[in-house]
């Protein structure tokens, strides 16, 4: 399995994946996932995926924070899975 993922914030974001393997996604920059992606880390704060990871192996991903507790990833669909931020 192999999720392209882009983001889209000038700032680094780390992800957590389903393997406990963790990947850096630069800031505008770009990474593969090679597991489904369990946790995202931004700014400091750990974000916690809502629901299940229903993404199709390959499909490029989008990942962006637009504000207030969501992180976003976001398919060329406009299926976006959503990661909250639970804590303080």
């Amino acid at each position: 399995m192999v999720y392209p993922v882009h983001n889209q914030q000038a700032d680094a974001m780390t992800l957590f994946l389903a393997d406990n393997t963790q990947v850096n996604l630069p800031g505008n920059g770009n990474a593969n996932a090679g597991a489904a992606i369990t946790r995202i880390s931004y700014h400091g704060l750990t974000y916690d995926r809502v629901g299940d990871w229903v993404v199709a192996d390959g499909t490029q991903l989008t990942a962006s924070y637009p504000g207030a507790q969501n992180v976003y990833l976001t398919t060329p669909q406009h299926f976006e899975v959503v990661y909250h931020h639970n804590g303080p």
